[in-house]
């Protein structure tokens, strides 16, 4: 055999090559441990960025909305897209509000390239059939409400005199402060969370600031970060944090700042 691969010491052989060396149960301890402190690092960053990256997408979902929004008020002789229109159908909330054709989220899909159905139809039969209404934070759910009560409502029931906030359209040009106007936003309903599990509870609806987060209507949901995305009533989106003044419980100076609320409802 030859020298350059063998060598005799004291009548043994030994191979001149380095033999491997393996880790010890220390040393890869000490590299689990690295790669824990890394990951805990890194996480709250890609987390970060992911909603981020979410709460930018539900921006542009509120955006097809507030175009659509202005194209039917251009047609409508700038009334405000109604909460519901004639005919309504789905006044429980087991009829699923947000599938039927005469609700806002159909009159409004409309403007965006979908079909129009009659009154009292079916206009989706699957959340992911108006993939525009699905805001990816929460992704299992119709994601945002419509300040109906103070813009617009329909309901075909007959209703007392003293309802004025039903069966009647607003005209934007009525509005006094349209760019701090809430129109559409992330919706969350506080006070049965179970009404945002079950489909047939979505309601796309959401209630005025002065109400508090514990109403019989969805209300406002900070889910981007102490956020929540708005659509406002110049057709503009922009976030507003929990503690902007935006919910305000039993505070007249709330709905007046934020949610088209004025002295005494000018209604048309």
């Amino acid at each position: 055999m030859k020298l350059s691969t063998m060598v005799r010491n004291g009548g043994r052989r030994k191979s001149c090559r380095t033999q491997r060396r393996k880790f010890t149960l220390l040393e890869l301890l000490i590299v689990i441990a690295i790669i824990a402190i890394l990951a805990a690092l890194l996480l709250p960053a890609l987390n970060k960025a992911r909603s981020r990256a979410h709460a930018i997408v539900c921006t542009g979902n509120l955006r097809q909305f507030g175009v659509a929004m202005i194209q039917y008020s251009d047609t409508h002789q700038d009334y405000i897209f109604p909460g519901t229109a004639p005919k309504d159908k789905g006044g429980n909330a087991v009829e699923q509000r947000w599938r039927y054709a005469n609700h806002w989220p159909a009159i409004l899909s409309v403007f965006m390239g979908h079909k129009q159905y009659a009154p009292g139809e079916i206009a989706f039969q699957e959340l992911s059939d108006f993939k525009v209404a699905i805001c990816p934070e929460v992704n299992t759910r119709f994601g945002y409400g419509y300040n109906a009560r103070s813009l617009s409502f329909q309901t075909s029931d007959p209703l007392p005199a003293t309802w004025s906030g039903f069966n009647k359209y607003a005209k934007i040009q009525t509005i006094k402060k349209p760019t701090s106007t809430v129109v559409l936003g992330d919706n969350f309903w506080y006070n049965n969370t179970m009404d945002n599990i079950l489909p047939e509870n979505w309601i796309p609806w959401i209630s005025r600031g002065s109400q508090g987060f514990y109403t019989g209507w969805p209300m406002l949901d900070f889910r981007h970060n102490g956020q929540s995305n708005i659509l406002w009533l110049d057709g503009h989106v922009a976030p507003k944090h929990v503690k902007s003044g935006i919910i305000a419980e039993n505070s007249y100076d709330c709905d007046v700042n934020f949610w088209g609320v004025s002295g005494n409802w000018q209604w048309y």
